[in-house]
Parts: structure tokens; sequence; C-alpha cells
């Protein structure tokens, strides 16, 4: 092989392996916007669940000590 041919032979398998990286991080970075999104709406649904709580007057007042003093 020429110097010329092994030059780019290992230029085709560094290629070859950036792109095989490329694809792991972009299938990552999805995995993880997915859970980002799962994580936003479980937070949101239990913001709202104490803002419920809290308007029904369900919740202690803040200044009383807890029901076991």
């Amino acid at each position: 092989m020429t110097d010329t041919t092994q030059r780019l032979t290992d230029l085709e398998i560094h290629v070859a392996h950036q792109e095989m990286v490329i694809t792991e991080l972009s299938e990552t970075v999805s995995r993880q916007w997915s859970e980002i999104d799962m994580l936003k709406r479980s937070l949101t649904r239990l913001v709202e669940r104490l803002n419920d709580r809290a308007d029904s007057g369900d919740a202690p007042p803040a200044h009383q000590p807890p029901p076991h003093w």
C-alpha cells in the first residue's frame, strides 16, 4: 500500500468512527429530551396538586404548629 492509500484508509476509518459517535450522541440527546419532558409534566402536576390543596384549605396554616405537638 502506498502512503497515500494508507492515509486515505485511516481517514475513512476515522470518519466512520465519528459518524458512529455522532449517532450515539444524537440518540442520547433524544432520550434525555424525552426524560426532561416527562419530568416537566410530572413537576407541573405536582405544583397543580399543591396549589389545589392550598386553595381548598386542606393545608394547615403556616403559623400553627403541626398536630402532633
